[in-house]
Order: structure tokens, then sequence, then C-alpha cells
């Protein structure tokens, strides 16, 4: 994962560069999902334990 990490920062590095940078919508999205797939886990998880 580092290593694809850094791939992708030197990506974006050349871009930012060239001022041709445009964020990813995919990445957002797939960030977006798992923060509500990690909040819909701790409250089943807290329900549960009550």
């Amino acid at each position: 994962m580092g290593f694809l990490a850094f791939i992708r920062y030197k990506k974006v590095e050349k871009q930012i560069d060239e001022d041709t940078y445009k964020p990813s919508i995919v990445l957002d999205l797939l960030l977006v999902i798992a923060l509500i797939a990690i909040a819909v886990f701790l409250i089943v998880y807290i329900m549960h334990s009550i």
C-alpha cells in the first residue's frame, strides 16, 4: 500500500507542477463509503453491547 501511495503521490505532484491537477472523484467516493461502513459497524456494535 505504501508503494501505491508513493506512485499516486508522484503522479499528483507532476500534475500540480504542470497545473493540470484534478481531484479523484472515485478516491473521494471510496473514502466516504469506507467511513460510512465503519460508522454503521460501530453503531451496531455499540447497540448490541448495551
